[in-house]
C-alpha cells in the first residue's frame, strides 16, 4: 500500500493539469482576438480624424483656386469684394496653422499633420507666407497704387503655384491613408492566417493531449471488460489523465495476480480431485453437479457430459 502511495506521489509530482492544459487551449484564441482588436483600435486611433483633416485640406485647396478670382474682382473695382478676400485670407491661415499645431477648425477638433506630410505642408507654408502680403496689399491698398499693382501680379503668378502645392499636400495625404487601409487590410488578413493557424493547432494539440487519452482509458476498459486483464494503458500526458492511466494499470494487474492465483488453486482442486482412487463427485452450494472424477465416471459409466446434463443430485 505504502508503495503504492510513494509510486502515484511520484508520478503526479511536477504535472501539467488538465485544467491548465484546456485553460492553455482557451487562450491561444483568446490572445489572438485581443491583437486583432488591438491592432485595429491602434488603426481607428491613427485615422480617426483624417476625414476631417482631408476636409479642411480640401477647404485650403478651395481657397487658394479662390484667391485669384476675389483678387480679379478687386482688380477691376469691385471694392466690395476687399472684406471677401481678407475673410479668406484669415480663414487659409487659420487652417494652415490648425493643420501644423493641431487645434479646433470647422466644428472639430484637427490634430497635427502627419509626420511624412510634414514636408509637404511645409511647402505650402513657406509659399503662403511669401504670398500673404500680396494678397493683403490686393485687399487695402488703393487700385492706382503702384504697391497694387505689383501685388497683384505676384497674386497672379503665385495662387498658381499654391493651388498646384495645396493639391498635391491633399493627395498625399488621401494616399496616405489609402495606405494605412491597404496596411490594415493585409495585417488583418495576417492575423486571421495566424488565428486559423491557431485554431487548427488548438484541435490538434486537444485531440492529442485530450481526447486520444480519453479514447484509450475506454478501449482500455473495453478490453478489461471482455476478460484480456493483461492489457496496459500507455498515456505520458503527466496530467490526471496520466494518474489515471497509473491507478487503471496497477487495477488490472492487481486483478490479473488474483484471477492467476485463483486458476492456480482451481487447478489444484482439479489434480487433487482427480487423483481420488474412489468415485468423487463434486457439487455447488446448490447441490448443482459441478465435476466428477475419473473413477466416477468409470464406475457409473458416464462422461462428463452427460454428468453436466444433471442439474440436481438428490
Amino acid at each position: 500500500m505504502e508503495k503504492n502511495i510513494a509510486q502515484a506521489s511520484k508520478h503526479s509530482a511536477g504535472r501539467v493539469t488538465l485544467t491548465k492544459k484546456i485553460g492553455l487551449l482557451l487562450l491561444m484564441p483568446l490572445f489572438g482576438s485581443l491583437v486583432s482588436i488591438a491592432f485595429f483600435a491602434g488603426f481607428m486611433e491613427e485615422t480617426r480624424t483624417d476625414g476631417h483633416f482631408v476636409n479642411v485640406a480640401g477647404q485650403q485647396r478651395m481657397l487658394s483656386v479662390e484667391f485669384r478670382a476675389w483678387a480679379h474682382m478687386v482688380a477691376i473695382g469691385q471694392l466690395e469684394d476687399r472684406a471677401g478676400l481678407q475673410t479668406r485670407i484669415a480663414e487659409f491661415e487659420k487652417s494652415l496653422s490648425t493643420m501644423e499645431r493641431g487645434g479646433d477648425v470647422m466644428n472639430g477638433l484637427l490634430v497635427p499633420v502627419p509626420a511624412e506630410l510634414r514636408g509637404e505642408l511645409a511647402a505650402v507654408d513657406k509659399l503662403w507666407r511669401t504670398l500673404k502680403p500680396a494678397l493683403i496689399d490686393v485687399a487695402v491698398r488703393p487700385r492706382g497704387e503702384p504697391q497694387f499693382q505689383e501685388a497683384y501680379r505676384r497674386v497672379e503668378s503665385g495662387t498658381v503655384e499654391l493651388q498646384k502645392l495645396s493639391h498635391q499636400f491633399v493627395t498625399r495625404f488621401e494616399e496616405r491613408t489609402q495606405h494605412l487601409r491597404r496596411r490594415m487590410l493585409y495585417t488583418l488578413g495576417i492575423i486571421a492566417c495566424l488565428m486559423g493557424i491557431i485554431f487548427l493547432a488548438s484541435i490538434f494539440l486537444a485531440r492529442r493531449y485530450i481526447v486520444q487519452p480519453i479514447l484509450r482509458v475506454d478501449e482500455a476498459a473495453r478490453r478489461i471488460g471482455g476478460g484480456d486483464f493483461s492489457h496496459r494503458l500507455e498515456i505520458t500526458t503527466r496530467d490526471e489523465l496520466s494518474s489515471l492511466a497509473h491507478t487503471f494499470n496497477q487495477m488490472a494487474a492487481e486483478t490479473e495476480q488474483l484471477l492467476n492465483a485463483l486458476n492456480l488453486r482451481r487447478r489444484y482442486a482439479e489434480t487433487i480431485i482427480a487423483s481420488v482412487p474412489a468415485g468423487l463427485l463434486v457439487l455447488r452450494d446448490d447441490l448443482a453437479v459441478f465435476s466428477a472424477n475419473r473413477s466416477f465416471r468409470e464406475t457409473f459409466g458416464v462422461d462428463e457430459q452427460v454428468i453436466a446434463r444433471h442439474p440436481m443430485v438428490t
